[in-house]
């Protein structure tokens, strides 16, 4: 939580469902690259249009910023702009 107001975030249900998600993608599978992660995001939240949907959620890359939120570490391959790169 401390990382998401650094970084100027204020969690919402709907942020906190990604992060779960993502959470429990760790739990089952292990690391994954960014590639698969913004895969996996856009199947699972594509009733609520998938990639754009999840930018609005994290403006600065949803595998970067919701990774760091959820305590995972942000793939190595993130470093595409597409995946909102920081660090």
């Amino acid at each position: 939580l401390a990382k998401a107001g650094k970084i100027g975030i204020e969690m919402t249900e709907a942020r906190w469902e990604v992060v779960r998600f993502l959470r429990l993608q760790y739990i089952e599978h292990g690391a994954a690259k960014a590639r698969t992660l913004t895969t996996l995001l856009d199947e699972r939240f594509a009733d609520r249009g998938g990639r754009r949907y999840l930018y609005t959620l994290f403006p600065g890359g949803p595998i970067t910023q919701a990774s760091a939120i959820a305590g995972l570490p942000v793939p190595e391959d993130a470093t595409d702009p597409s995946f909102g790169y920081s660090q």
